[in-house]
């Protein structure tokens, strides 16, 4: 993917934001819900995909599959664990479905940078 480079500002706001969301989610969440685990973990994946999204500086058109993969995995994550907060949940599945999504976004940027080193190498 070439060089990324990080945007101080953009990746504050980003961090601001999952903080944000995650103590909305502690505030709103349900009474029988383990709160403090809720919002952690909601803060914390919040702030890493709004940082991939919105965070990272780079003109290549990998930086856009990037940032789709970004907002996707972020709408995908917000939606079940608006459900989780609803609802009482089991902390095992909580946890597991949260790692399993950053797991897999993280293996989608690293696919991403592959296709674009592997695209590099073709044309020297």
């Amino acid at each position: 993917m070439g060089q990324l480079k990080i945007n101080f500002i953009p990746t504050l706001i980003a961090l601001i934001l999952g903080a944000l969301i995650g103590w909305t989610f502690y505030e709103l969440g349900n009474s029988n819900a383990p709160l403090e685990l809720l919002a952690g973990v909601t803060g914390t994946a919040s702030a890493l995909f709004l940082i991939g999204m919105m965070g990272i500086r780079n003109t290549s058109r990998e930086i856009t599959s990037v940032r789709v993969a970004s907002g996707l995995f972020f709408t995908i994550v917000m939606v079940i664990d608006i459900i989780f907060a609803c609802f009482d949940f089991s902390r095992p599945l909580f946890i597991i479905f949260n790692a399993l999504s950053l797991l897999l976004w993280l293996y989608v940027v690293y696919l991403i940078s592959k296709k674009q080193d592997n695209n590099l190498h073709r044309n020297y």
